[in-house]
This record gives structure tokens, C-alpha cells and sequence, in this order.
């Protein structure tokens, strides 16, 4: 099975759901995102369409809310999420909403992602998104 068969047969088992994407930009993970959103009704939180982690956090906060009321939801966060730190952000509001969580790692070729990413942003006319973390 591949990796999005894998996450959507384990979503469909859980009644709450944290999806965390990990991964270097261009990476394959709003792909994903998208994807999941199709075959599980997915929110999909990003912090390339809502500016800021604080607003991110309020977005999944708001999926499980919601999710409470129809018996079922999943949250995909479609960021980088490099380090632990960001990661715990959205872990513990999971673990507030006694949601389960399931990472993804995007393990990509860095300089694949990086021709990728200059592509994508060039096409978009916006500055390349930084590497640093990885």
C-alpha cells in the first residue's frame, strides 16, 4: 500500500485525527494535503494560506471543535514542521481534543526540492522559501 493509503486506512479507524506533514519545501506534502482532503474531507491547515502559526493552531483547534459535533475530523497540517518544538504545538492540541496523531515524513532529495521550489515560486513570482532548517 502506498503512504496515503496507509494514512487514509488508519484515519478511517480513529474518530479524530492530527496529520502532521514534515518535510523540506517542494517536498510532496500540500500534494499529499490535497489528497487527503479529497478522500477523507480533510481540513487542511497551512501557514502559506493562513500567515501565522497562532492563526494554524486556531484552525486546528477550530477542526476538532467542529469535528465534536458530526462524531469525526481530521486535521492535515501541510507546514514543514522541522523541529519538535513546532511539532508539539499542534501534538498538544490534539491531546486536548483527544485526538489521535500520525506523522509524514517527506524524506525528499534536498536538491530536487530545491529546483522544485525555485520552480514553483518563479511560476507564482514570489521569493524562493528558505532551506535553513534542514
Amino acid at each position: 500500500a502506498s503512504a496515503l493509503q496507509a494514512v487514509e486506512q488508519l484515519c478511517q479507524q480513529i474518530q479524530h485525527c492530527l496529520i502532521l506533514c514534515i518535510g523540506m519545501p517542494a517536498s510532496g506534502k500540500s500534494t499529499f494535503s490535497r489528497m487527503l482532503n479529497e478522500s477523507l474531507h480533510a481540513d487542511i491547515v497551512s501557514r502559506d494560506t493562513l500567515g501565522t502559526m497562532k492563526k494554524c493552531q486556531a484552525a486546528v483547534a477550530n477542526c476538532f471543535w467542529k469535528g465534536k459535533s458530526i462524531g469525526r475530523s481530521v486535521a492535515v497540517v501541510d507546514n514543514t514542521n522541522p523541529d519538535r518544538e513546532s511539532r508539539k504545538r499542534f501534538i498538544d492540541i490534539a491531546k486536548d481534543h483527544e485526538a489521535k496523531c500520525v506523522a509524514v515524513v517527506f524524506q525528499g532529495n534536498v536538491s530536487v526540492c530545491k529546483h522544485m521550489n525555485a520552480s514553483r515560486c518563479k511560476a507564482l513570482q514570489k521569493e524562493d522559501i528558505p532551506f535553513t532548517a534542514y
